[in-house]
């Protein structure tokens, strides 16, 4: 005969496991314990509760101005990271501390103005960055630096004015770069270089007015460039050679007056 401390004992134990199962931020909807969405709850800070094995996490149509640093540091399983249509306009250093396992992360229709240079590191697993879409004006040198999984990287409909030399260094993997639409006047020497993964360059609707004839260095494998919608008057002699694999070179309407007999040079599309 099984007693009453038994039955009492065998219940609180199937209550605190059903407990556990459906562990949720009392504002959010939590279809699993690894699937956490928070989109349109109007929120101003990230909740408390969010479970640690949390893999998937929307936050997206919110009112969250900032992230703290470590804001998301004890969700080490965290894979998809959604932080797109709020207003953040601060990120503080070292705010993604702990993510070792993030592949995606979406930052786009906010109101970034800045980036601090070690704002990624640690995200050696990030395959997929969006900042598209918000105020940025300035790429601090070796911001991606340690990306070394990353793919796409996605930086337009932005202020961006310059860039530096190394503002792409240890993208080894990187296949699309899209940093169109913004207000970049130069490319400095040799800034792709690096890039032998590259496949599509989208450099369109910028303000670029002059290229060096090492700006394309080291892209061996790109297929797409897209110049059009520029500044650009000269190209320097043989500054697409080497781009071996190139399907699609875009240069209309920009203020080229004259073109020398090698400007071409191994250029496959030529």
């Amino acid at each position: 005969m099984v007693g009453c401390r038994t039955v009492s004992v065998a219940l609180f134990t199937i209550l605190l496991n059903i407990n556990e199962a459906i562990s949720c931020p009392s504002v959010c909807r939590c279809p699993s314990n690894s699937h956490v969405d928070c989109d349109y709850r109007s929120l101003t800070v990230i909740p408390s509760g969010i479970p640690a094995e949390t893999v998937i996490l929307y936050l997206r149509y919110n009112s969250i101005t900032s992230l703290s640093t470590e804001a998301f540091s004890f969700l080490t399983r965290l894979a998809n990271l959604y932080l797109n249509n709020n207003p953040i306009s601060v990120i503080s250093s070292g705010a993604f501390r702990g993510l070792t396992s993030l592949e995606k992360l979406y930052l786009f229709y906010n109101n970034i103005t800045a980036l601090s240079s070690d704002t990624f590191n640690g995200l050696s697993g990030l395959r997929n960055l969006r900042l598209h879409d918000n105020k940025i004006s300035t790429l601090p040198s070796g911001i991606f630096s340690g990306l070394d999984s990353l793919t796409e990287l996605f930086l337009y409909n932005n202020d961006i004015t310059t860039l530096s030399s190394d503002s792409f260094n240890g993208l080894s993997s990187l296949l699309y770069l899209h940093l169109y639409n913004n207000k970049i006047s130069t490319l400095p020497s040799g800034i792709f270089s690096g890039l032998n993964s590259l496949i599509y360059l989208y450099l369109y609707d910028n303000d670029i007015t002059t290229l060096s004839s090492d700006s394309f260095n080291g892209l061996s494998s790109l297929l797409r460039l897209h110049l059009y919608n520029n500044k650009i008057s000269t190209l320097p002699s043989g500054i697409f050679s080497g781009l071996n694999s190139l399907t699609e070179l875009y240069l209309y309407n920009n203020d080229i007056t004259t073109l020398s007999s090698d400007t071409f040079n191994g250029c496959p599309v030529y």
